[in-house]
């Protein structure tokens, strides 16, 4: 796998970034994000949270990179950090969910962060809209009024800006599995192919501007170390109260279903609708553990992944 670090980051630059994260995630939580969970908890669970962060001027892919990182690491018999994250200026092979081509050419934002879950397993399903809710903030806080299309493509205008792919990996040598989220944000681009046209946009062509990969980057990256600490910390105050995960007020979830907009909406729900029709249901919304509540013909059915695309 051809790599490089040059050109987009300056050698040694890991350092100033992460510098860079950390101030800003402080800054975030000054703000006292939720003010029903602990301050002071919140700020120990975000020292450090991204413990690695490896930066390529270009990279094929950067999900196969993190995978190999972490199944090497395992065969010496050692764990991978909980968090790391890995970023380059351009792909050159990038997929999409069904492996769907992922055009990610200079001027993009392109990220894979692998996740050790901390969560109980039946809440572990409220990382992807961790991730997709990130992105949505990062865009609020530079002026961009972003949506959500579940689980994870973020809009502008309704056209898709953001795409999130995850994906979980079992380490034999250790036992232990991983999560990993790639990143793609269409930032400093002019146009797109034919295919992408009708679909597509970017944070230039939206703006009519152009703006800095890297502090875009440490936005969402500050963010995304929030929100993961959020739902951390809520999980352990329902553990600690002895509050039930459906009736407690999840601060993500939350976050999420104000920019999905789900609720009594018409969709067309399949797992790969570029190449299927489909099937029409009436969107109810989030269900407590992240999936998508469905409704056809008076039945309810609850959906944990698939795509939708909204007819109304």
């Amino acid at each position: 796998m051809e790599m490089e670090q040059e050109a987009f980051f300056k050698k040694g630059e890991e350092e100033t970034l992460k510098t860079e994260l950390s101030l800003k995630i402080q800054r975030l939580l000054e703000r006292k994000p939720c003010h029903n969970l602990s301050a002071e908890n919140l700020e120990k669970r975000s020292r450090g949270f991204i413990e690695r962060l490896y930066l390529f001027g270009s990279a094929s892919r950067l999900m196969p990179m993190a995978e190999e990182a972490i199944r090497e690491t395992a065969r010496s018999g050692r764990s991978f950090p909980s968090c790391a994250c890995w970023w380059a200026g351009v792909l050159s092979q990038a997929r999409g969910r069904m492996e769907r081509t992922w055009w990610s050419p200079e001027g993009g934002l392109y990220l894979c962060v692998s996740l050790f879950p901390g969560l109980l397993a039946e809440n572990q399903q409220l990382y992807p809209l961790a991730f997709g809710l990130s992105a949505c903030h990062s865009l609020m806080d530079i002026g961009f009024s972003p949506r959500i299309r579940w689980i994870n493509d973020v809009l502008l205008s309704g056209k898709k800006v953001c795409g999130i792919l995850s994906q979980s990996i079992s380490v034999r040598d250790t036992r232990e599995t991983y999560l990993l989220f790639g990143i793609g944000l269409n930032v400093n681009i002019a146009s797109f192919p034919s295919w992408l046209k009708g679909s597509s946009t970017s944070l230039e062509l939206e703006s009519g501007k152009r703006w800095d990969v890297k502090s875009i980057g440490i936005g969402f990256l500050s963010r995304l170390v929030v929100n993961l600490c959020l739902l951390h910390e809520w999980e352990a105050w329902c553990l600690k109260e002895g509050v039930d995960f459906i009736h407690a007020r999840n601060p993500v979830l939350m976050g999420y279903e104000a920019l999905s907009r789900l609720k009594d909406r018409k969709v067309l729900y399949g797992h790969d609708l570029e190449r299927e029709k489909g099937t029409l249901f009436v969107s109810r919304g989030i269900h407590a553990d992240g999936s998508i509540i469905l409704e056809s013909s008076g039945t309810i059915f609850k959906m944990n992944t698939g795509e939708i695309r909204f007819l109304d």
